[in-house]
């Protein structure tokens, strides 16, 4: 299956849409001892990243095969490069690394490169089995209930939104066969789902909606964390469903959802810094108004063809340097 025109802009639309997202979620976490502000953050938490996932298991095509240079270029380089660049940045800063490396973690925002290494070497095995979607919630489920520190590897990540990246390929394999429903089943549908993820943010803790955590650091009984992981995918589904029925097309998000690499990887450089300029200067009244405007210009900024152009340029010396190193080595 190939994606035609109209689909490539809805998916880079949907795209833009959840950079943004992301991008004003870390604008708002220096003011989340507002409670305004943080059921914001909350219920934005409990979608933007499962749906992240689920685009980037859409766009693996559902392939078994693993594509070793895909995964050196597309994952691995910038992980490695923008994880030591940014504790490099806190170093100079702080005299010390980061809490993240003495966790063997990746730095912040870089999880979600080192989850999505391996999502893309465990789902080929995962997708050959005859159930790959209740396998995945299973093993989501079993490893959210192991008593260990979910940071290290991005390990809870990664198992936590799993099932997400298989729900991706396995639409990405079905979605032809699948008959458009009704504008007003599909809107019943979102509003289905809105109401499933506001009720989850209404009750669940943040560290919950980050998956970074397990059942038992969360201080949730059995019932209650089960119940709002499985409703919080039950959500997530229903919003994946309606959106890509809608088929979303908005050129502002589209070219956002283009250069999302280039956004996710250098507005973290300074996205913190700015959010408590904007707090600490900006009248209570109109402080989301200016957040949303500063996101935007924050994200078309790093969308630029120059920004791009550069991460390419960075990327295709460190090819370079790799293969000199191996010309040496023989």
């Amino acid at each position: 299956m190939l994606l035609n025109s109209q689909d490539r802009q809805s998916i880079d639309t949907i795209k833009g849409m959840l950079i943004f997202l992301v991008v004003f979620g870390h604008m708002l976490e220096s003011n989340l001892n507002n409670e305004y502000f943080k059921h914001i953050y909350s219920f934005i938490y409990t979608f933007h990243m499962p749906l992240f996932v689920f685009i980037s298991g859409f766009l693996s095509k559902g392939s078994k095969d693993i594509n070793i240079e895909k995964l050196i270029n597309g994952v691995i380089l910038p992980l490695v490069i923008f994880n030591v660049l940014y504790e490099a940045i806190n170093l100079l800063k702080n005299g010390s690394f980061s809490g993240y490396f003495y966790l063997a973690a990746p730095y912040w925002l870089m999880w979600y490169l080192l989850s999505l290494l391996f999502w893309k070497i465990i789902s080929p095995f995962i997708l050959s089995t005859q159930h790959p979607l209740i396998i995945a919630i299973a093993i989501s489920l079993l490893f959210q209930y192991l008593n260990f520190n979910g940071l290290s590897f991005s390990a809870m990540r990664t198992f936590t939104f799993l099932p997400f990246y298989i729900m991706g390929c396995l639409a990405f394999k079905h979605s032809l066969h699948i008959k458009k429903p009704s504008t007003r089943i599909t809107l019943i549908t979102l509003i289905t789902a809105l109401a499933c993820l506001a009720f989850v943010s209404k009750n669940a803790s943040i560290p919950f909606l980050y998956g970074s955590s397990g059942f038992n650091s969360l201080g949730l009984n059995n019932s209650h964390f089960l119940g709002y992981r499985l409703l919080s995918y039950l959500g997530v589904a229903l919003l994946i469903a309606s959106i890509f029925y809608l088929h979303p097309s908005l050129s502002f998000l589209s070219r956002l959802g283009g250069y999302s690499l280039s956004i996710y990887l250098m507005h973290g450089l300074f996205i913190r810094e700015l959010s408590a300029f904007l707090l600490n200067n900006t009248p209570q009244s109109i402080l989301l108004a200016t957040q949303i405007l500063a996101c935007c210009i924050v994200c078309y900024m790093l969308s630029l063809r120059a920004i791009n152009g550069l991460l390419t340029t960075i990327f295709d010396k460190a090819v370079s340097l790799i293969c000199k190193g191996e010309n040496l080595a023989k």
